[in-house]
């Protein structure tokens, strides 16, 4: 967890990278490429590295709203009401969500919490996105009809999620490694250098 300045730098420093890349690599209107982000590995490694209550929930959903907007001016077959998409507020909770477990599970850093973290928050994104999307009116993209209003309709809408969601688990875990461990990296070089700097004075 940060609790000094320059680490709260290389916190911020990835965390601006890894949005930038969602919003500038990522085709905004590709669906094949949908879910292959940092997106909730962002917000576990927020969680888990950001002391501050409020900056740890923050920062995500800020990276969140920001690209989606970068990614909605690249794509011009979007509407402006691409960035409400349906079920956008149920997203926005996951991320949360994902923030907070990052604030339990990763207290300490290890490969086997990085892996749970990055496993717990995937599930969670798929879970509360797919249930608010269903819940929004969400259209089925098979049939382009919207799913009937049961507990069918509901767990037709999860299951057509779940390619997406294997997808999110890719990027998560594989973003989530490189998030943490290039934290823990760049750290032991700062202070490396600032003891070297200390003692040649």
């Amino acid at each position: 967890m940060v609790k000094n300045s320059h680490n709260l730098n290389i916190t911020m420093s990835i965390v601006v990278i890894a949005g930038l890349y969602r919003a500038l690599i990522v085709p905004g209107d590709d669906i094949l490429s949908a879910n292959l982000t940092p997106l909730c590995a962002i917000a576990l490694f927020a969680g888990a590295q950001i002391s501050s209550s409020k900056l740890k929930y923050l920062t995500p959903v800020l990276v969140l709203l920001l690209s989606d907007y970068i990614l909605y001016l690249k794509a011009p077959s979007l509407s402006a009401t691409a960035l409400f998409y349906p079920g956008w507020m149920w997203v926005y909770g996951s991320i949360l969500v994902s923030a907070y477990l990052g604030s339990k599970i990763l207290h300490r850093t290890s490969l086997v919490r990085v892996l749970l973290g990055a496993i717990s928050v995937s599930l969670c994104h798929w879970l509360i996105s797919d249930v608010g999307y269903f819940l929004s009116g969400g259209i089925n993209i098979s049939t382009g009809q919207p799913y009937p209003f049961s507990t069918a309709g509901l767990f037709q809408c999860i299951i057509m999620g779940f390619p997406f969601f294997k997808k999110t688990l890719l990027a998560t875990v594989l973003f989530s490694f490189l998030f943490f461990y290039a934290y823990k990296a760049l750290n032991q070089l700062i202070t490396f250098l600032k003891t070297k700097s200390e003692y040649s004075n």
